[in-house]
Order: structure tokens, then C-alpha cells, then sequence
């Protein structure tokens, strides 16, 4: 939260472990709200799995399989609602971007500085390019944005 304060649109992720022995459905209810709660933006989520002479691969209380994949699950819906929120409070804003190359829809994919991948029209700029984009809109799967410059850091002028 602190870190959120001072950097108001920095992207925050956590790698979230799913199926650790001895997480019960009380612990995992407690971890999901406490994401829920959290200013995190990127969730990492996977299955744990035993390492060979480990103390936890010697435990014989982990979750089922069938458990740790709708848990998985959740996590992801959860994951994929902050991301979205947090797309969402971008837009209207400018942020620094390297472009990536093409996406499947014919423009181009692009990479901000706080980790959100946007799609810029084709021919606004050329892969590897440092670019300053304004994202235009969000949805469930896609971020617009245009290139509205280079970034004054690389020594160009914005463009208005």
C-alpha cells in the first residue's frame, strides 16, 4: 500500500503457491481475501509440487488434486477481475512503452512500463521502439492505446 502511494500506477504482482500441505479451506479463504484486499494487480498462480527430501514432500496433508485446481481457478478469476481494474484506472493516462511487434489482430503489441500490454495501430511505431502511449480503452482481454510520442527521457519532445 505504501509502495502504491508513492508510485500511484505501478504494477504489482505476487507469485501465489496453491496446495502447500496443511493449507485447509480456512487458510485459503484467509489468502484469497487477503489478495482480494491488497493493491496487487498480477497474480503468478500455481500447484505446488514435492521436491525430494524436502520437509513438506514428506507431509501426507495436502489438499486433493481436484481442491488445488478449483482453487487454482478462483485465483485466476480473481487475478484476471484486478488486472482489469487495475487496466481500467489507466485510462486517459501516459506511460512509457517498448513496442513488442505484431498481435494477431494486425496492430501492434506494445509493453508499458508498469507491465500492462496494450495494442497501438499499425505503422505508429516499429519493434524495439521506446515509445509514450495514451491508453484509450479497456476490455475483458485488450488494452488500446495510441502512440502519442517519444518518451522526453530517450531526448524527444512529447507530442501534445
Amino acid at each position: 500500500e505504501d509502495l502504491r502511494n508513492h508510485v500511484p500506477h505501478c504494477g504489482i504482482g505476487a507469485d501465489v503457491i496453491v496446495g502447500f500441505p496443511g493449507e485447509t479451506d480456512a487458510r485459503f479463504e484467509e489468502t484469497y481475501r487477503f489478495i482480494e484486499d491488497s493493491p496487487l494487480n498480477y497474480l503468478h498462480v500455481f500447484a505446488w509440487s514435492p521436491r525430494p527430501g524436502t520437509p513438506a514432500s514428506a507431509r501426507d496433508d495436502r489438499p486433493a488434486g481436484a481442491i488445488v485446481r478449483e482453487r487454482s481457478r478462483r485465483l485466476r478469476a480473481l487475478a484476471d477481475d484486478l488486472g482489469l481494474r487495475f487496466r481500467r484506472s489507466l485510462v486517459g493516462g501516459r506511460f512509457d512503452a517498448v513496442i513488442l511487434g505484431p498481435s494477431g489482430d494486425g496492430r501492434l503489441r506494445a509493453l508499458t512500463g508498469n507491465f500492462v500490454e496494450v495494442s497501438v495501430p499499425p505503422g505508429s511505431a516499429a519493434p524495439g521502439d521506446l515509445v509514450d502511449v495514451r491508453i484509450d480503452a479497456v476490455a475483458d482481454g485488450s488494452t488500446r492505446a495510441s502512440v502519442v510520442g517519444r518518451p522526453v527521457w530517450a531526448g524527444a519532445a512529447p507530442v501534445a
